[in-house]
């Protein structure tokens, strides 16, 4: 495993734990990992559901998740179609806690501009949540821009040049039928 790798690992773990603060998850992970359908999942499992569900309306992939609830990715990617309604649910909580934090984090960095002192974190922590708040409300963060042109004249012309040229180099040869053992 590359080092790259292990960091980036780490880093989603410290993430996903300062995500479920507070929440107590006890997984025992000397069991297989669970290979269910997401409702089956739900069912035996309410706790780890409800700690995927979260995580999922906080963004993580399913992977990191399935690894932090001990079941597998094809589960957890099951359990993010079937309870679309509560990752919904808890986007909609999310918001409603991160959007006072950006407004009073806006405040307080306003405040902070003429002093110059620690305006930094404040305009950080500001960015933070308000990044935060855009992605959970579901506009987009990234525009990306294609701009190719395809001119189908102008390839089909180059097709049609190429076959005329092809049709140029092929040399025609008459078979006589008698050749063939083909006598009439």
């Amino acid at each position: 495993m590359s080092d790259e790798l292990a960091k980036r690992q780490a880093d989603e773990a410290e993430q996903m734990n300062l995500a479920l603060q507070g929440e107590e998850l006890y997984v025992d992970y000397s069991d297989r990992p669970f290979q269910y359908t997401g409702e089956r999942f739900i069912r035996d499992h309410p706790n780890r559901a409800k700690i995927a569900i979260k995580l999922i309306a906080l963004g993580f992939k399913n992977e990191p998740i399935a690894k932090r609830v001990h079941a597998d990715h094809r589960t957890i990617r099951e359990l993010r179609y079937r309870c679309i309604n509560e990752v919904e649910k808890q986007k909609e909580e999310l918001r409603a806690v991160i959007f006072p934090g950006v407004m009073m984090s806006a405040d307080r960095t306003m405040e902070l501009i003429p002093n110059i002192q620690n305006a930094k974190d404040a305009a950080i922590t500001h960015g933070i949540l308000r990044d935060t708040f855009v992605q959970l409300s579901g506009v987009p963060t990234a525009h990306i821009k294609l701009e190719a042109s395809i001119s189908i004249p102008e390839q089909i012309a180059n097709l049609l040049s190429e076959a005329t040229e092809k049709m140029k180099q092929a040399r025609a040869r008459v078979i006589d039928p008698i050749e063939l053992g083909e006598a009439t």
